[in-house]
């Protein structure tokens, strides 16, 4: 008994095979790709002016996540994410008013630790960390100044950045 259903399975696995060969009706589609995640939308920073007078402390740096990878040294290239917010002493954290940030953007930025390519608190509170980490860095008007122009002026920072990859040129 065992013969004839190996016989009738041969059989109809052939005319399976057979059918799906000789199809005159053209080309079989293609399965269409699936449809890409789209990335959450970039938030928007806020245009923002300093409060007058407006709020001063000094410049300092707060590891929020250690990094385990390799150390930003001067002279290489980082690549990082960041967030920045206006000084506000009563704001948790001291956040106020944000006014920039690249996180959810599909790219990082990229500048090169201590050539004068960022403010001068960034590329003060760069140094040392490590990638993977998170650093809060609380930055004076006077180290608050340079090429961004979305940097408000005579304003102390916060900025949070996120340290994604270092490498030499």
């Amino acid at each position: 008994m065992a013969v004839p259903v190996r016989l009738l399975l041969l059989v109809v696995f052939s005319v399976c095979v057979l059918a799906g060969c000789g199809d005159d009706n053209g080309p079989v589609s293609p399965t269409p790709a699936p449809t890409p995640t789209p990335t959450p939308p970039t938030p928007t920073p806020t245009p923002v002016s300093c409060p007058t007078p407006a709020p001063w402390a000094p410049f300092s740096q707060t590891e929020i996540r250690v990094g385990a990878g390799l150390e930003a040294v001067d002279g290489v290239f980082a690549i990082f994410f960041y967030t920045g917010w206006l000084y506000d002493p009563s704001a948790p954290d001291q956040k106020g008013a944000m006014f920039d940030t690249n996180v959810g953007a599909q790219y990082a930025d990229v500048f090169r630790v201590g050539r004068g390519q960022v403010i001068r608190g960034w590329d003060l509170g760069i140094v040392g960390m490590k990638v993977g980490g998170l650093r809060r860095l609380i930055i004076p008007p006077e180290l608050a100044v340079g090429p961004r122009p979305t940097v408000p002026a005579a304003c102390t920072l916060v900025y949070e950045i996120e340290l994604h990859d270092v490498w030499l040129d």
